[in-house]
């Protein structure tokens, strides 16, 4: 099993430190935890888009799936 180690941020308020599971790096996201969700969501939002910009549009309006239309019917393809 994976070791996981703890990565403490604080937030714009100042001293309260927020605690996550692993992520602090490029290549691994932030593990949630359950508390400080729209943090964490955010982090997530800026991982994604740095792997590939158009991931985040396909978790945000859903997968585009090309169409045409042949004899008045759509085909998928």
């Amino acid at each position: 099993m994976k070791d996981t180690q703890d990565h403490s941020f604080s937030n714009k308020m100042g001293s309260k430190q927020i605690t996550f599971k692993e992520g602090a790096s490029l290549n691994l996201p932030l593990l949630f935890q359950g508390e400080h969700f729209s943090f964490w969501k955010k982090r997530m939002e800026i991982f994604i888009q740095s792997i590939d910009p158009g991931s985040w549009n396909v978790i945000i309006k859903g997968n585009f799936i090309p169409t045409k239309e042949v004899n008045g019917e759509l085909i998928m393809g």
